[in-house]
């Protein structure tokens, strides 16, 4: 064997030490998941894994092409399984971050969501990898306007919604009467059904300061801010919802839409 034939094996072997390494290191990532950066390190490993198989996959192609498959089959099988590994992990990587993209909770405004899609060449309408948007398949489409794009960077807005028609108070358990709600000027009288219970908590903290568009505003339930879950005490339907709501409407690119009313 040539000294050129070692050295390129010698190569190659050091660089399936840097895949299984970071294989391994990707592997202790998914059980941090939460953590800050672990999306970001875990997209960096992806492309790594991607470069360095490729260029081990070009010397294991000249390697074979400078000696026999039977003198070699030790390092056919290596190469199987390094393969196999990368190949594997990769497609864990993929789910977790397919999942992070389709979320968006980091990146709300639209034109940066597909900057990034560019920048990581990813398809607009499925987000996968390897095909454009009009290379994928047609029967994926937006689930907010049925275009050919994904729902995370559609820029329709969100159909209202109709109130219910009855209203609903929940009952205060000690002095079994409706709970009493006032407004910030007056005393608002609604005709409502009683009960103990509404519905379940909303399990949900609303962080303010992650929409522009609620600045500065009172919200009328504070508990939303201060509290992971919070309890309904009343529903109000349409037979009083356009006597509460005011005219003023906040809406930002994402998230929640502020109605004004009579609460706040």
């Amino acid at each position: 064997m040539t000294e050129g034939f070692e050295r390129k094996r010698a190569i190659r072997s050091a660089n399936r030490g840097v895949i299984t390494k970071h294989v391994k290191e990707a592997t202790e990532l998914f059980s941090k998941i939460d953590e800050n950066g672990c999306i970001e390190r875990l997209t960096t490993l992806d492309r790594l894994l991607d470069e360095k198989l490729k260029f081990v996959r070009k010397l294991d192609e000249e390697i074979l092409e400078a000696c026999s498959v039977e003198s070699i089959t030790q390092d056919l099988e290596e190469a199987e399984k390094i393969t196999s590994k990368v190949y594997d992990i990769r497609k864990k990587i993929e789910v977790i971050l397919t999942k992070n993209r389709t979320s968006c909770e980091q990146f709300r405004d639209i034109d940066t969501r597909k900057n990034i899609l560019k920048r990581d060449g990813l398809c607009f309408r499925c987000l996968g990898r390897g095909h454009r948007a009009r290379k994928c398949d047609p029967s994926k489409k937006c689930r907010k306007c049925h275009g050919g794009h994904h729902q995370s960077i559609c820029t329709e807005r969100d159909p209202p919604i109709d109130p219910p028609e009855t209203s609903y108070v929940k009952q205060d358990p000690k002095k079994n009467e409706p709970t009493k709600q006032s407004g910030q000027k007056e005393t608002i009288k609604i005709n409502a059904l009683s009960f103990p219970k509404i519905c379940a908590p909303l399990p949900l903290k609303l962080d303010v300061e992650s929409y522009p568009h609620l600045d500065g505003l009172e919200i009328a339930d504070a508990s939303l801010v201060t509290d992971s879950s919070s309890e309904i005490d009343i529903s109000i339907g349409a037979d009083h919802y356009y006597n509460i709501v005011k005219d003023e409407v906040r809406r930002g690119n994402e998230g929640p839409i502020a109605f004004d009313t009579k609460f706040g």
